[in-house]
């Protein structure tokens, strides 16, 4: 799956905002994100590192219209993402569903189960 560097970005925000929807982040979440980010080739590198920093400046408002602008595909693979971040610690919290509905709402994500959603993910 290709996305661009806003689009990695804002799919980062994302995954971020998920793990810590519940107040706690853990070890498990951050592996999940971080696995994903080698998945696109960033581990460590000076990319990694640029695509984080634009993460960590994006406002909610330029994630959801950067999400919204994805390919169907990528925005499965998005909604899949981050379902399985949200399930990575064995606990799915319903402030962490609650952001997941929100998201997949306002950036027009295909409706999932999240069984579904992390399908997707894990085969592509």
């Amino acid at each position: 799956m290709k996305f661009t560097a806003n689009e990695m970005a804002a799919i980062l925000k994302t995954a971020k905002m998920m793990a810590l929807a519940d107040g706690v982040v853990t070890s498990d979440e951050k592996d999940v994100i971080k696995r994903d980010l080698a998945s696109f080739g960033l581990n460590g590198t000076i990319d990694s590192i640029a695509i984080e920093h634009k993460a960590n400046n994006m406002e909610g408002s330029e994630v959801i219209s950067i999400l919204s602008k994805m390919s169907i595909e990528q925005k499965k693979y998005a909604c899949g993402y981050l379902a399985a971040v949200m399930v990575a610690d064995g606990e799915i919290d319903e402030k962490e569903k609650r952001l997941w509905s929100v998201i997949s709402l306002l950036a027009g994500f295909p409706i999932m189960t999240l069984g579904e959603a992390i399908e997707y993910w894990q085969k592509n």
